[in-house]
């Protein structure tokens, strides 16, 4: 067992720069179960800590289970927690609920005056929403629920600012109730909207005469509501699918089983408006891996996509990316060890990069956060090497998944560029210097005599450039001193003297670099990195100082944009 003093929690920091590893300890177990990126960038993570009251033993007689385990509780149980850490992992906020039962928190959602949303329960199968203010101060907390066992799974953000409680609720047993009429078997879904101020706008169970569970949610682009969940019957588990109302309404109802035994995970809304969700299934060998299921409002199931590992694996959360990229976490399990793990998938759900962590007896990642500037926060949970119980575990990576500052001095960012840029300069689209010059040789891409605006072959290119050379440079930024935008002409201006012509040249030439420069900082798939691009993207025209000459003037290859990296 960890070392205990008192009520003394204690931190085992290992920090790296900005990509960082944490733990936090306590004398029990301690999980991590959300994360979110606050407004100032700092990151803040919920789950429960496990702490220890030293009770007086007593002959009372209990006239429940509940009642026993909520006298338990007083003495010794899972309380919900808040920690926050700022950009170099020092933790700046630390909230316990200390309730008198246990409690433990499922899910974390922003508010818009930068506080929180908690979502959780207690042991005694009351559900719970928290309202903490930027600082810690709690603003109102709500118990609620049936008189049955409750359990919420997800609190989900709604674009009015309140939120969804998603979970499973025990048949109710009074038919006088209306919200209750359709919870007929063993557990049912069970739904409650808060506005943003707390209060309820409805609650609503629905099930069938087997065992329904209530596992995710997200809000369509039309406020229309899709439901993640469990109908499980004996040996037999399906996905169940679910479209409401706003207020309610069921829509439609899916059931998707076509695999057996089927655990839902995680839902989220794409960019594209359709729906993507984690979804684990077991192999012949029983070992359970991940199904990523994509669906639309009216569900059709558009695309399947198996993720398998040795042994068994399960993808506890999914996020996308603006470029429509998917990051995963989970975690992988095999006869020797658990692993946390982090995968990447292009938009057609194939893995581009994975990343396991096998440093821990044992680790867990349960959901992840992708941050402002692209890079990737982690929470979870890790069993460190000669111990049996959990640690809280937070940590941040690279958008790229590596956990090192990277630096451009051993010549990494020139190979890494190569890399990067292997096909348009297998194409003789581009040359990479390695003094970091970057130049544009495909005929397509020169100018005009006389011209600025990009052309529509030039601006296809562009999209694609743009976005591969910035996420490339990313990892490097702090070692990037600028990116120079170069606009370049010829030397001919009609029949304007030596002068004239130089100065409607650095004219032409600085409205070519603003064109491209623009062109990139405007990229809406590139907005997470334009507060970066703002403190290192210049432009700069220089004429016809440096035209292209082969025994003579190569009037068209003149005509051009180059970029120049500049380190520190």
């Amino acid at each position: 067992m960890k070392r205990f003093l008192s009520l003394l929690f204690f931190f085992t920091l290992s920090l790296i720069a900005k990509p960082y590893s944490v733990t936090i300890s306590g004398p029990f177990e301690d999980v991590l179960f959300d994360i979110t990126e606050d407004y100032n960038k700092d990151i803040s993570v919920v789950g429960f800590s496990q702490n220890y009251k030293q009770g007086t033993h007593t002959d009372k007689t209990y006239r429940s289970a509940f009642e026993y385990l909520d006298a338990v509780g007083s003495e010794r149980g899972e309380q919900l927690r808040l920690l926050r850490l700022d950009e170099n992992a020092q933790i700046n906020l630390d909230f316990f609920n200390n309730l008198s039962r246990f409690n433990r928190a499922v899910s974390l959602v922003k508010t818009s005056d930068n506080g929180y949303f908690i979502g959780g329960y207690t042991q005694n199968g009351e559900l719970l929403l928290l309202k903490l203010s930027s600082g810690g101060t709690v603003e109102f907390q709500r118990f609620f629920g049936t008189k049955n066992y409750d359990r919420m799974n997800r609190l989900v953000g709604l674009r009015d600012g309140g939120v969804l409680a998603v979970g499973s609720s025990m048949t109710s047993r009074s038919r006088k109730d209306s919200r209750y009429t359709q919870g007929i078997g063993l557990n049912d879904i069970y739904l409650t909207r808060f506005d943003k101020l707390g209060n309820v706008k409805w609650t609503k169970k629905y099930g069938t005469r087997v065992d329904d569970r209530g596992i995710d949610a997200a809000e369509a682009f039309d406020g229309t509501l899709l439901i993640l969940g469990n109908s499980s019957e004996g040996e037999t588990r399906g996905i169940t699918l679910m479209r409401l109302s706003e207020e309610g309404d069921k829509i439609w109802l899916h059931r998707y089983n076509s695999r057996g035994v089927l655990n839902a995970h995680r839902l989220i809304r794409l960019r594209d408006n359709h729906f993507l969700t984690s979804i684990g299934y077991y192999n012949k060998d029983s070992k359970e891996q991940t199904l990523l299921l994509k669906f639309d409002l009216q569900k059709n199931i558009l695309q399947e996509r198996n993720i398998t590992t040795q042994g068994s694996n399960v993808l506890s959360d999914i996020k996308e990316r603006s470029s429509g990229a998917i990051v995963a976490v989970g975690h992988r399990a095999t006869h020797l060890k658990t692993e946390a793990f982090v995968i990447t998938l292009d938009n057609n759900l194939k893995s581009m990069w994975q990343r396991f962590f096998d440093n821990f007896e044992r680790s867990q990642f349960h959901a992840l956060s992708l941050l402002h500037n692209g890079d990737i926060a982690i929470a979870g949970e890790c069993t460190q090497k000669a111990q049996k119980t959990s640690d809280m575990w937070v940590i941040k990576l690279n958008r790229d998944g590596s956990t090192e500052r990277i630096s451009t001095q051993d010549g990494s960012l020139y190979s890494a560029l190569r890399k990067t840029f292997k096909d348009e300069i297998k194409a003789k689209e581009i040359t990479i210097d390695k003094d970091l010059n970057i130049k544009l040789i495909a005929q397509e891409l020169y100018f005009k005599a006389g011209e600025y605006k990009l052309t529509s072959i030039q601006a296809v290119f562009l999209h694609r450039f743009n976005r591969k050379l910035i996420q490339a440079l990313y990892p490097y930024k702090e070692d990037i001193k600028a990116l120079h935008v170069n606009g370049h002409t010829s030397s001919e201006w009609g029949n304007l003297n030596q002068p004239k012509r130089y100065l409607n040249n650095v004219k032409l030439s600085s409205k070519r670099a603003f064109e491209v420069l623009a062109f990139i900082y405007q990229d809406h798939q590139l907005h997470t990195y334009q507060e970066w691009l703002s403190t290192i993207l210049s432009s700069d025209g220089h004429s016809y100082a440096e035209h292209i000459m082969k025994n003579t003037e190569d009037k068209e290859k003149s005509r051009r944009v180059n970029f120049k990296i500049e380190v520190k």
